[in-house]
């Protein structure tokens, strides 16, 4: 037990965050060499490509390294470490909800530019919270209101999407895609 008690939570999230970037370099390249030139490979491939750059960003934020960028003189922590993450984090989703949209396409036929019409106001939604924190604009209440229903939005919106995508599939081709469903639903389900 002597060791669990020099641990901090800091450690814990280095080490998390160590292991899922270990995890997405691993499967960013096997997806790369595996990959066919195909449409829907390729908006896999971007992201899981996307999500290692999200996992990259918080590691590099719960390592506690200086902040890079233009936003490195502008605030402390509560500001400028954080923005990384967070963009990270929207277009991590974007890539997301634009995968699942390229899987869906045949089955929502005509409906396929309403729904990327709404992951683009949900994304934009989610970035204006973004900068609405980095620019102190905490007065009104906006900032939070702006970011947690930008956060909750989209979870909703890939629930929506994986629901629609499973309900479109035949059953006889829903094995194949109970993994993806699954875990993309896990993940959506734990931001919600």
């Amino acid at each position: 037990m002597a060791f669990l008690e020099v641990l901090t939570l800091r450690d814990f999230a280095v080490w998390g965050y160590g292991f899922a970037a270990f995890i997405f370099v691993g499967f960013t390249l096997y997806l790369y060499a595996a990959w066919r030139g195909t449409v829907v490979g390729g908006w896999l491939l971007a992201a899981v490509i996307l999500s290692c750059f999200w996992v990259f960003a918080n590691l590099w934020l719960a390592l506690g390294l200086p902040e890079v960028g233009e936003f490195a003189d502008v605030h402390s922590v509560e500001g400028a470490n954080y923005f990384w993450p967070a963009v990270t984090d929207v277009l991590r989703g974007g890539g997301w909800f634009i995968f699942l949209l390229v899987l869906l396409r045949p089955v929502l036929a005509g409906h396929w530019v309403r729904f990327l019409a709404i992951v683009f106001v949900v994304l934009c939604l989610q970035m204006a919270g973004i900068v609405l924190a980095m620019i102190g604009v905490h007065e009104t209440g906006w900032t939070v209101k702006l970011n947690l229903g930008g956060a909750l939005a989209g979870a909703v919106l890939g629930l929506a999407l994986i629901e629609q995508l499973w309900r479109g599939m035949p059953p006889g081709s829903r094995w194949g895609l109970k993994p993806l469903c699954l875990g993309l639903g896990a993940a959506y389900i734990f931001d919600l």
